[in-house]
């Protein structure tokens, strides 16, 4: 059987900084590389011919369609690969393989690679016979009209095109967000089909428009029957409705989602963040295990993680508030075996370590076992959690890799290995400090009381001059009355709390946990906080020298009750538990009891709980149903 000839089809505009990982990736699979330049005035072209390219030269005329279509008029091949210059096919794709059918079109995975190590998914047709009705349709997002036949044969193949052209650096540099809304917008209105409203829903949420893009959406979904991103556009809405804080309505829309497309774990997950929202732990608990019951998505669009190592950490995240730290230690184990390089693995890993007390030399060993260092990826990733958690073993890696870091991570590092003078120095030299370690810094003003690191410190802290005083008075002690927290200011005062205790030092935060003036809600949350990450001690210390005060507020009493858990001190925690429950008898203080009981093995307890539970969370979600 004859070889089977494949064109390379390509429209490009000033992408100098990823056409040749491209070309590279795909230059042996194909017989001819077909480049139509829309205007590019760096070295895209030049770097083009070094691969053979025919270049072709289109006027813009912000038509997407219209300059692909262009390029597949100059393709002489059976077939037709199409791909952008921040694509670039998989080590392991074989084009002839996975055309041997000769089917009219293939469908091809993505692997969209943005910010944070996040990844989603999704299906295009990038592979085609070379034939000449098969056309692109739509100024923006392209899609070939094959909607246009009967008929036409089809397969998915065996590997992946990866793509990183949604980072936030590649979409800002070329203004990506302001052209692709202009074009959208203008689409919406010359062709109001569902594929481009949901386009235009998707670039609002993008831009963080999320109430636009629920409307755009909506629209899209009436509009949208049996398309292949339905699914993916109901999980959108959903995620709207989240970041607009909308969790009742979510869970609503997520319940009847999941009866259209039982099997797509991304509505699993969003209900685990939905019920976590409402503090219905348990359910997250439960959902996101379900999410690792039913495994990643396939065949839809959907972001990678929702069944396997983004579930894990969520339901790491849920089991570690739930004071259940064996499994929470578990679920993060889990997530870092699926994904070794993904920071928030490892990062929820570290958290659960230290939450449960173990040592940083004990945390040194354990890594050493559980995150061994191969490459320089596994390095980045693990100085970034360390300097993310402030760990104190940040030295320990820079000494042992003999690493090159500059003076702002050595003044940190030197600061959590508790040499203050030093850790001074360094960042009393630094021309300006970042906005991400000034919490640090003002951890050691309170503990080193250098008036340079002062000065240097007042500068660049993003308070108003009252505030500045008023953070001066605390840490001078110079105050008679206790000081009313900003939101601003409260933000600094919980990292720095966090920091003097994970340095041991809990003479002085007690000193300035005294002076401030906290609300109820913000003793909540810092004292939550402080028992999430191991400081149940502390907390229980605090609070039972406020017991007139804890009497009279349920989730402080909660907290001690934690507390007292964290610290195996039962029949305390049983006493404040029992009364919590007869006292309010709401989901949460139920939660809690759940929690204690499944700790001492109490089974009876548990069916009993797991009934009112349930019996509550269904009232209050029907209760909203009819608001």
């Amino acid at each position: 059987m004859s070889k089977i000839t494949v064109s390379l089809c390509m429209i490009v505009k000033d992408e100098e900084t990823h056409i040749r990982r491209c070309l590279e990736s795909a230059a042996k699979q194909v017989d001819e590389i077909i480049i139509v330049d829309t205007g590019s005035t760096d070295s895209t072209v030049r770097i083009a011919k070094e691969f053979g390219a025919q270049i072709f030269n289109f006027k813009w005329e912000k038509d997407f369609a219209a300059a692909r279509n262009f390029s597949l008029e100059h393709a002489t091949s059976d077939y037709i690969l199409v791909l952008d210059a921040d694509e670039f096919l998989d080590e392991n794709a074989v084009i002839q393989d996975s055309i041997k059918e000769q089917k009219d079109f293939y469908m091809i995975n993505f692997k969209n690679y943005m910010d944070g190590g996040y990844v989603s998914n999704h299906q295009a047709i990038r592979l085609f016979k070379n034939h000449a009705e098969l056309k692109y349709r739509g100024k923006i997002h392209e899609h070939l009209n094959i909607e246009e036949f009967e008929n036409l044969t089809n397969d998915f193949v065996d590997f992946i095109i990866h793509h990183d052209g949604y980072k936030k650096e590649a979409y800002s540099k070329k203004d990506k967000f302001a052209r692709n809304l202009r074009i959208l917008e203008k689409e919406v209105v010359d062709h109001p089909t569902g594929y481009n409203l949901f386009n235009l829903g998707v670039q609002y949420k993008a831009q963080g428009d999320y109430n636009k893009a629920i409307d755009t959406l909506k629209k899209a979904y009436s509009l949208s029957k049996d398309q292949i991103y339905l699914p993916y556009l109901l999980y959108l809405i959903g995620d709207c409705l989240l970041q607009l804080g909308r969790n009742r309505e979510g869970i609503n829309l997520i319940n009847d989602s999941i009866a259209l497309f039982p099997g797509y774990t991304g509505y699993y997950y969003l209900s685990g963040f939905f019920y976590e929202q409402l503090n219905y732990l348990k359910a997250a608990e439960r959902a996101f295990e379900q999410c690792l019951e039913l495994g990643e998505v396939k065949y839809f669009q959907s972001i990678e993680g929702v069944g396997s190592y983004l579930a894990s950490i969520k339901l790491s995240e849920i089991q570690q508030k739930q004071g259940q730290l064996t499994k929470a230690l578990d679920s993060s184990f889990s997530a870092l075996k699926m994904n070794k390089h993904f920071p928030p693995a490892l990062s929820q890993y570290y958290t659960v370590l230290k939450s449960a007390g173990i040592s940083e030399n004990e945390i040194k060993e354990n890594l050493k076992v559980a995150y061994p260092v191969n490459e320089t990826k596994d390095l980045e990733v693990i100085m970034g959690v360390l300097f993310a958690h402030r760990s104190k073993l940040i030295q320990d890696y820079i000494d042992d890799y003999q690493l090159k870091v500059n003076n702002a991570v050595l003044g940190i590092a030197a600061l959590y290995n508790k040499r203050y003078a030093e850790a001074c120095s360094l960042l009393i030299n630094e021309e300006t400090l970042a906005s991400e370690i000034l919490s640090d810094v003002t951890t050691l003003f309170i503990i080193h009381k250098n008036k340079l690191l002062a000065e240097k410190l007042m500068q660049q802290l993003n308070l108003n001059q009252q505030e500045k005083r008023n953070l001066i008075s605390l840490i001078e002690n110079n105050l008679d009355t206790k000081v009313a927290l900003t939101d601003s200011l409260f933000d600094l005062i919980k990292n720095v709390s966090l920091n003097l205790l994970s340095l041991g030092e809990e003479i002085s935060f007690i000193e300035l946990y005294k002076k401030t003036k906290l609300n109820e809600g913000e003793k909540e949350e810092l004292l939550s906080l402080l028992i999430l990450r191991g400081f149940s001690k502390i907390v229980a210390d605090l609070l039972s020298d406020e017991i007139n005060i804890i009497n009279k507020n349920h989730q402080l009493t909660a907290l001690l009750a934690d507390s007292y858990t964290r610290q195996n001190r039962l029949n305390e925690a049983h006493t404040l538990y029992t009364q919590l429950v007869e006292q309010s008898g709401d989901y949460d203080s139920c939660n809690r009891l759940y929690c204690f009981y499944e700790k001492i093995g109490y089974s009876e307890g548990l069916s009993k709980l797991e009934i009112k539970m349930k019996s509550i969370m269904e009232t209050d979600l029907n209760a909203s149903l009819s608001r």
